[in-house]
């Protein structure tokens, strides 16, 4: 038996690649239409669907799809609503979730390097990379867990960062689902 020693982001590598084929359209045609139809109340939806790791591929992919049918600035309010909602579950539960690949993970060589680095450096560019991770379409767990580990940041001022974030992150999906 093969022992794969990050299941979980080899995973997420694997919904990537399955979101591609699903969402490209000529594999899956009636999927795209049956997305478009679910309109401003799908964008929340896959707001939500945009925070977990295995998801936001998924999410990212709708987005895209749906992103030249709906008004840009609704539809970007309305899914980082949701992905905020989403964020706030992770936040509450992230111990539970990626603790023990996040845990092992610190231990390579690369990772006790960089937090060598970062610890040296400047204490707010661990909290700075956590915001870039919730921004982007990847694994929400792990920017939370960035921004967890700051101590200095309440969970009302997550809720307003993490909203903010989004924003501007699922707006870039959107214009770019336009221009594609």
């Amino acid at each position: 038996m093969v022992r794969v020693r990050y299941p979980k982001f080899c995973l997420f590598l694997l919904m990537i690649v399955l979101a591609y084929v699903l969402f490209q359209g000529k594999t899956f045609p009636q999927l795209n239409s049956s997305l478009l139809s679910l309109g401003y109340v799908g964008t929340f939806v896959g707001g939500i669907l945009y925070s977990y790791g295995f998801t936001a591929p998924f999410a990212t992919a709708f987005f895209l799809v749906l992103s030249s049918k709906l008004y840009l600035f609704p539809a970007a309010l309305l899914a980082s609503f949701g992905a905020t909602i989403g964020n706030l579950i992770i936040f509450k539960f992230i111990r539970d979730l990626f603790q023990d690949e996040i845990r092992k993970l610190s231990r390579e060589k690369t990772v006790v390097w960089i937090s060598s680095k970062i610890q040296r450096g400047n204490s707010y560019l661990l909290p700075i990379l956590g915001c870039l991770i919730i921004a982007l379409p990847l694994p929400d767990e792990i920017g939370i867990a960035m921004l967890a580990a700051s101590r200095k940041i309440p969970t009302k001022v997550f809720i307003v960062l993490s909203f903010a974030l989004n924003v501007a992150g699922i707006s870039a999906i959107l214009l770019i689902g336009r221009i594609i």
